[in-house]
């Protein structure tokens, strides 16, 4: 009777690591971008790119936000990747921070230096990996945290230190070009059930007790 109870429950594990396996990707586009500048702290620039630096005098910072909601309820993230496509990079290619931003209140037409949010987080990464002209930023925990509150993803783009010397100018959703557009990447699968676990639990116990 053990013996089939055994192998019931590892045939339930196995599915279930089958079932996770198959976890399923989405990309989106940003519903909003822009950037603020200091130098014009009035100013609305929600045009063709995206900027995010520390020069001739200006810290310019970019602000992206993305809709989860085409995620399914009760997933698991698993991976998210942001990605941007460089425009320039003034001297040469700086550090970018993608800072997570909770206050999802803004809108690209009528966000300014003066009106943008700054509570942003520490980012899950500092450090992008710049593959030819595209950089990519790995914010896993920061769009997981994201789905489990308002199904909105807000990222500020910045230098982390933003000391004079460096900007970086990335295409925005409004470039034209496809290929060229912000997106973000992300993969999920559906979080295991409360009984399946138990199950997994059971199973566990019991192997750790016929090995005993």
């Amino acid at each position: 009777m053990k013996r089939r109870l055994v192998t019931a429950l590892m045939g339930v594990v196995c599915l279930w690591l089958g079932n996770m396996s198959k976890a399923d990707m989405l990309t989106l586009y940003p519903t909003n971008d822009a950037y603020v500048n200091s130098a014009e702290p009035a100013s609305v620039h929600n045009g063709n790119s995206v900027n995010a630096g520390y020069y001739s005098g200006a810290i310019t910072r970019s602000y992206l936000m993305f809709n989860l909601s085409a995620i399914p309820d009760n997933q698991l993230i698993v991976s998210a990747l942001l990605r941007l496509d460089t425009s320039y990079f003034a001297p040469t290619a700086p550090v970018v921070g993608a800072y997570y931003l909770e206050n999802d209140g803004w809108f690209e037409s009528t966000l300014t230096w003066n009106n943008a949010p700054t509570n942003f987080h520490t980012p899950a990464t500092d450090t992008q990996l710049i593959i030819i002209q595209e950089v990519f930023w790995t914010v896993n925990s920061d769009v997981s945290h994201a789905y489990g509150v308002d199904d909105k993803y807000s990222v500020v783009m910045k230098l982390p230190d933003e000391v004079p010397g460096a900007e970086a100018g990335f295409w925005s959703k409004d470039a034209g070009i496809s290929a060229w557009s912000p997106y973000l990447k992300i993969e999920y699968q559906p979080i295991p059930e409360p009984a399946t676990l138990l199950l997994l639990g059971l199973g566990g116990l019991i192997l750790r007790k016929r090995r005993a």
